[in-house]
């Protein structure tokens, strides 16, 4: 077997791989091993042929090579698919479920109360929940490349969860301390989500009467938010766990599916969630989003 009658190139380059091909080949007769040889033009499937000679026969397989990659492109897809739609009916059983049961309890109350007008306003913003959930649902369906990305300034989202948010952490007397300036990403609104599920645990687990503090940090490919908490803290052992459907750690952080969901939303932007120890007790929920 010899390169140059496979590869064209200059003389000097030609010699240099025909020396470690022999080698490599050589090297791959005495392990008595097939092996790939792999070309500008094509890869080749070489065996071992040994009997008064050993023989080293080479076929070219760079059609199979092709078909293979688009069957592994295929299967990746797939996969992704069926993840998004696991994550999807996490979301719908999660959600609904709540839905179902606050519309329930105020059906009940006006049944021994009669109908009040603070039960319209409030059934509505539950119908109005209910309304984005489907949303929501539109975007999980979806691959991470078919995802409708514009330019989304990070600040504004977790200024307007904290808006949200604000009357929750008002009654447990918890302290929201932003540090964010206008940092952008290009993504999809349902990124904030994501801050949504992460801010809400952080106020849900923490003591009362004590402190939520977000920091934004902008790299050079991309931005970091960081959700530091003062509660129980996660175990590092169980970290990872967290994000896994149907996993909850000794915090009894729900079922796990909103950080199921949250981890969800983050790979679909090509982004890393993960968790840190907070050093003044509590954890350090972390989330990094590419700015291209």
């Amino acid at each position: 077997v010899r390169a140059g009658d496979i590869v064209d190139m200059n003389d000097y380059a030609k010699n240099i791989m025909e020396e470690y091909m022999r080698e490599y080949i050589l090297n791959k007769v005495k392990e008595r091993r097939d092996f790939d040889l792999f070309f500008k033009n094509g890869v080749y499937r070489c065996g071992i042929f040994e009997d008064k000679y050993i023989t080293v026969f080479c076929v070219d397989i760079s059609e199979l090579k092709n078909e293979e990659g688009k069957v592994k492109r295929k299967l990746k897809k797939g996969e992704e698919r069926y993840n998004n739609v696991c994550s999807l009916m996490d979301l719908v059983i999660h959600d609904m479920r709540n839905y179902t049961f606050l519309l329930n309890g105020y059906l009940e109350i006006i049944e021994k109360e009669g109908f009040k007008k603070e039960y319209n306003e409030e059934m509505g913003k539950i119908i109005e929940n209910m309304k984005k959930l489907i949303e929501k649902i539109s975007v999980m369906l979806k691959s991470s490349e078919h995802i409708k990305r514009k330019r989304i300034n990070i600040n504004e989202i977790i200024e307007n969860t904290i808006k949200n948010l604000r009357i929750k952490a008002k009654k447990k007397g918890i302290k929201i301390i932003k540090k964010c300036e206008d940092m952008y990403i290009y993504g999809d609104k349902i990124i904030g989500e994501s801050f949504m599920n992460i801010i809400d645990n952080a106020i849900k687990y923490s003591p009362r009467n004590t402190t939520v503090r977000i920091d934004c940090i902008k790299g050079e490919r991309e931005v970091t938010v960081k959700i530091c908490d003062q509660g129980q803290g996660i175990p590092e052992e169980i970290r990872d766990l967290i994000f896994e459907r149907f996993k909850r750690g000794n915090s009894g952080i729900g079922m796990g599916l909103g950080l199921a969901v949250t981890k969800h939303i983050v790979d679909l932007h090509n982004g890393k969630i993960w968790v840190e120890e907070n050093s003044g007790g509590g954890s350090v929920f972390c989330i990094s989003l590419p700015t291209k």
